[in-house]
């Protein structure tokens, strides 16, 4: 809706009828991040402490300053991961 790409009768919709298939596009990645994949063949354990002790900064509750802190938040996930794969690399 926002970006413009469906409208908010289709939106409604998809609510309203769950079982017809509905594409509405796929959402920007931002702020997601992968913890673990789990495979028969590949499986690596994520630090549970890890995940506790992240102290990202939350998202402001102003419009207006969700564009300093998108640009804030893309910096520190890039810590985050940065110091995981090191750790990782490290480890092996």
């Amino acid at each position: 809706m926002v970006s413009g790409r469906i409208s908010l009768n289709q939106l409604i919709s998809a609510i309203e009828n769950p079982n017809i298939p509905v594409d509405l596009g796929r959402a920007n990645s931002d702020g997601l991040i992968l913890w673990s994949i789990s495979h028969d063949e590949f499986n690596i354990e994520v630090n549970k402490n890890t995940i506790n002790e992240i102290n990202f900064t939350k998202r402001p509750q102003d419009p207006r300053e969700y564009i300093r802190w998108l640009s804030l938040m893309r910096h520190e996930m890039a810590a985050f991961l940065e110091r995981e794969w090191l750790i990782r690399l490290n480890l092996e």
